[in-house]
């Protein structure tokens, strides 16, 4: 994903964010309320500035990819997301402890 920052001028409205899937080469924009025209400029001098970026993204994708399999294993890095864990079963965590009594505890 690609997200805009507004610097300038100061207290100027989120355009919005890019998505740039790894499979495909097409964006899709996610503008805010107003942000459709905004966005629209910064992608295509985005675009301008940086001709390759399909390529580099997708490098990058594999480099973080093969990144977290080094600390997740490669069977979990690939797995489909599990069920939703309910607030009386183990919390996913391993402390041992009910959901609702570790992660899934509101901030206090």
């Amino acid at each position: 994903m690609i997200d805009f920052e507004a610097r300038s001028p100061r207290g100027a409205a989120h355009p919005g964010s890019i998505v740039v899937s790894s499979s495909d080469t097409a964006a899709t924009l996610e503008p805010s309320k107003r942000g459709q025209a905004r966005l629209e400029q910064l992608w295509a001098a985005f675009q301008q500035r940086h001709p390759h970026h399909t390529a580099r993204f997708a490098g990058r994708y594999a480099t973080i990819k093969s990144i977290g399999r080094r600390f997740v294993g490669p069977e979990e890095a690939d797995a489909s997301p599990k069920a939703k864990v309910g607030r009386n079963d183990p919390c996913p965590c391993g402390s041992g402890r009910k959901y609702k009594k570790c992660c899934g505890a509101s901030p206090t």
